[in-house]
C-alpha cells in the first residue's frame, strides 16, 4: 500500500492576527494533487487538524470541503485522530456518518483500525491513538509528589501503547500485514523550533515520552505535535511529518512537507515529500538603524516580518517607527521583539505596545520580580501556560 504521513494542520491559525486561511486552503489543494499524483491509498492525519477547541466556519468549511473532494482521489480510507489543540468531541461528532466513506475519527482512547487494499482485504493495521489526557488513563493520587506523578502518567501512557500493539500482534497473528502505530505527543530527542508554541508542548504533566520505549511491535510510528519533520532515534522508525505551514518565526527556515509510506510486507519504506513555500516570514534583528535599513529593503516585498531590538533606545517609538515606514507598502511587520533583560529596565513610557509582546513574555517580566528559585519559577510557568491554553480554547 502507499500511505501519506501528515499532522498538524492548524486550521484556522493566525500569526500575531494575521489569517492563514489562504495558504491553508492552498495545501489542502496540492495534498489532493499529491495524493494523486502517487496514487496514496490512505491518508493518517496525526492531530491538530484545528487550532482551536471551537474552530471558526471558516476552519470547518477548509476540512469539510477536503474531506469531500478526497472521496475524489485514489485514497479509499483516512485516519484522523485528535490533537491537543483538538476538540474530541467535536471532531468525533460526525465519526459515524464519515466511517460510512471510510474516513476513520478517533477522538479518545485509540482503536485498531485495518486498512483495506484495491481488492478490500486487509493490507495493514493502524493502531490510532489521540493526544492523550491524564484523566482518560488514570486517578490522581493525592499523595503522590510531583515526579511520582508525570512517572506514574508517562508509564500509563506507554502502557496505553502496549495494550494496543498486543491487540495488533494478535489480530495479525502470522500474516504479512505491517503493523503501524499513529499518536499525537512530545517524544524526547525531537527537535522543536526556539519559539515553536510553547505552550502546546508543555501544557500540563505529559510532557516528554521516551521514544527508545515505545513498543518495538510496531513498524512504523507516525507522531504529530513537533513541527519540524524529523526521524527520531529509536529501535523503531519513528516519525514527525511535521507542519506544513510555518506557524511561528522560528519554523520559517524549516524545510515543511509530507511523508510517503510504502509498504513492503512488514517493511515501510518511507520517503519525504517537500510542500511549496506559502507565506514567507523573516526574522531582522539589529538596533534601531539596522531595524530601519532592513525594513527599508524588504518594504516591497510580500513578507511578514518579526524585529528584534538589540541595541538602547525607546523600543516602543521604535515601533511606531517602523509601522509608519510600511504604511502602504507590501511588507508587514507582525511583531517587535526585545529580550527581557532590556525590557525590565525600560522605562514606564518606553515599553513596546502590548500586541509586539507575547503573554509568555509578559508573564515571564512579572516573575523576574519575585525572588524565585529556578524550581519555583518553572512550576508557576507550567501553570500560566496552562491556563492561558485553557483561556484560548473557551475563547
Amino acid at each position: 500500500m502507499r500511505l501519506l504521513h501528515s499532522a498538524d494542520w492548524h486550521l484556522g491559525a493566525r500569526l500575531y492576527g494575521q489569517s492563514r486561511e489562504a495558504e491553508q486552503e492552498r495545501f489542502l489543494d496540492e495534498l489532493l494533487t499529491i495524493i494523486r499524483r502517487e496514487a496514496v491509498e490512505a491518508l493518517l492525519l496525526a492531530g491538530d487538524v484545528f487550532d482551536s477547541a471551537t474552530p471558526s466556519l471558516g476552519a470547518q468549511t477548509l476540512y469539510y470541503r477536503f474531506l469531500a473532494r478526497l472521496l475524489e482521489t485514489p485514497c479509499r480510507q483516512t485516519v484522523i485522530v485528535a490533537g491537543n489543540h483538538d476538540n474530541p468531541s467535536f471532531l468525533q461528532l460526525p465519526a459515524g456518518l464519515l466511517r460510512a466513506l471510510h474516513i476513520h475519527i478517533v477522538g479518545r482512547r485509540g482503536e485498531l483500525i485495518a486498512l483495506r487494499d484495491a481488492d478490500g482485504e486487509t493490507a495493514a493495521l493502524v493502531a490510532a491513538v489521540p493526544y492523550l489526557r491524564e484523566r482518560e488513563l488514570r486517578t490522581l493520587q493525592p499523595e503522590e509528589s510531583p515526579a511520582e506523578g508525570e512517572a506514574a502518567l508517562v508509564a500509563a501512557v506507554l502502557n496505553h501503547y502496549e495494550e494496543l500493539a498486543r491487540a495488533g500482534l494478535a489480530e495479525r497473528g502470522e500474516r504479512d500485514w505491517p503493523l503501524l502505530a499513529m499518536g499525537h505527543l512530545f517524544a524526547a530527542g525531537g527537535r522543536t523550533a526556539d519559539d515553536e508554541a510553547i505552550r502546546d508542548l508543555y501544557v500540563g504533566k505529559l510532557g516528554l515520552i521516551p521514544a527508545e520505549k515505545l513498543p518495538t511491535a510496531f513498524d512504523y510510528i507516525a507522531l504529530g505535535h513537533l513541527h519540524r519533520q524529523q526521524r527520531l532515534n529509536a529501535p523503531v522508525p519513528i516519525y514527525y511529518s511535521g507542519a506544513p505551514l510555518a506557524y511561528s518565526f522560528g519554523e520559517a527556515e524549516a524545510t515543511k512537507g509530507l511523508l510517503l509510506l510504502e509498504t513492503e510486507g512488514r517493511t515501510v519504506h518511507v520517503r519525504p515529500l517537500a510542500l511549496p513555500g506559502y507565506q514567507r516570514l523573516e526574522r531582522l534583528r539589529g538596533n534601531a538603524g539596522e531595524l530601519l535599513a532592513a525594513l527599508q529593503a524588504r518594504a516591497d516585498e510580500d513578507v511578514w516580518l518579526e524585529a528584534l531590538h538589540t541595541g538602547p533606545g525607546s523600543a516602543g517609538t521604535l515601533y511606531q517607527q517602523l509601522q509608519r515606514e510600511l504604511e502602504g507598502r507590501r511588507a508587514k511587520l507582525l511583531r517587535l521583539q526585545v529580550p527581557a533583560a532590556q525590557l525590565e529596565s525600560l522605562n514606564a513610557d518606553e515599553v513596546p505596545t502590548l500586541e509586539s509582546l507575547t503573554p509568555l513574555e509578559v508573564f515571564n517580566l512579572r516573575l523576574q520580580r519575585e525572588a524565585l528559585d529556578p524550581a519555583e519559577a518553572d512550576a508557576l510557568r507550567a501553570r500560566f501556560l496552562e491556563l492561558l491554553a485553557q483561556a484560548e480554547a473557551a475563547e
